[in-house]
């Protein structure tokens, strides 16, 4: 005699081809649907149905879909250009869990495994590299499960991208959020040990301002623009210091190297600046006539004119050599020396 009724058989068999089910599992859920209401196993068998019936396959990734495109594809905000691949279906839910991730997938329809007699023309690669010659993707990610079957898909699928001009990448595998290293297998643990990712802080266990390189870069193009405009010396003397706080940023060194670093070169530039000015000066301009120099003294100069790079300086119309400026508008002038004069300013003479 058998163990169960002709009808109730058939149903246990049924739930057992499920994944998963097994026998026992497989009865209690029979029993469950024949204990049920008339409307309950005709509502069971009928979203059966329709879900065999309505949903279909996405033509664009091949993801489940109810039309021609699924929700993903029909998403404008998405990033067109970066193609998540995957297995199947359910990893694209496991990915939009995450809500970090705003580009498309492309769903393979399973794995590579030539005992179980799985090709390439088992799954959906053809509809992958048509979307890569017709679409615009920059990046492939290769999101294949960390199987056997999954490394030969993803190798596979690297190889079969190579001559197109995508990057190609692989998500990355090691110890999981929570996890105990006792706990780990080898091969998990080398490919944390390979895919280690450095720590960006600086000595005072701060996390490091990835802004400064482009502060310092920017004080240098404000220099320049003032120095081309307003010809503001100081300005010219900040280029070199920027620069060497821009490189000081660039390899991470502490804030306040990168201020000594632009206070120190600027200051340098500035004094080798009028250092190499007072040793180019020479005899030029008149050769006498120092009582009329004195004579200035404590006068306004109506007039310097520009004569920059050739040491000499226009005073009320007569042309003298520059000794020194200084901050305060008073211009030292004598026939001696050379030094760079400047244009436009009204200065104070005084007699050497």
């Amino acid at each position: 005699m058998a163990e169960y009724i002709a009808p109730l058989q058939r149903l246990i068999d049924e739930f057992r081809r499920l994944p998963g089910i097994g026998g026992k599992t497989a009865v209690r859920l029979a029993f469950s649907v024949i204990s049920g209401t008339d409307e309950a196993a005709e509502k069971f068998s009928e979203a059966i149905l329709r879900a065999k019936r309505e949903i279909k396959t996405c033509r664009r990734c091949c993801n489940m879909s109810e039309g021609d495109l699924c929700p993903v594809c029909s998403d404008l905000d998405r990033d067109g250009g970066i193609v998540c691949v995957v297995e199947d279906a359910r990893d694209v839910m496991a990915m939009e869990r995450v809500r970090d991730y705003r580009g498309t997938y492309h769903v393979l329809g399973g794995a590579l495994s030539p005992m179980n007699g799985v090709g390439p023309d088992s799954l959906h690669i053809k509809e992958l590299l048509a979307r890569i010659e017709n679409e615009e993707i920059r990046e492939v990610i290769l999101a294949t499960n960390p199987t056997v079957e999954g490394e030969a898909t993803a190798m596979y699928l690297a190889r079969l991208l190579s001559p197109y001009s995508v990057k190609v990448t692989r998500l990355a595998y090691g110890i999981p959020v929570g996890g105990d290293l006792e706990y780990a297998d080898e091969v998990t643990l080398h490919r944390a040990m390979t895919g280690r990712q450095t720590i960006d802080y600086d000595p005072k266990g701060k996390t490091f301002p990835m802004y400064m390189p482009y502060v310092w870069l920017g004080v240098v193009f404000c220099a320049a623009i003032i120095e081309a405009i307003g010809r503001r010396m100081i300005a010219l003397w900040m280029i070199p210091g920027g620069v060497a706080a821009s490189v000081f940023a660039f390899l991470r060194l502490p804030v306040w190297a990168q201020i000594l670093a632009f206070v120190g070169v600027s200051t340098l530039c500035c004094f080798l600046f009028f250092r190499l000015a007072t040793l180019r000066g020479g005899k030029s301009g008149r050769s006498g006539g120092t009582d009329e120099l004195i004579g200035l003294a404590g006068k306004v100069v109506e007039t310097v004119d520009n004569l920059a790079g050739c040491g000499l300086v226009s005073v009320n119309g007569e042309e003298w050599a520059a000794r020194s400026i200084d901050y305060d508008g008073i211009l030292e002038i004598g026939t001696d020396v050379s030094v760079v004069a400047v244009e436009g300013v009204r200065l104070i003479c005084k007699p050497l």
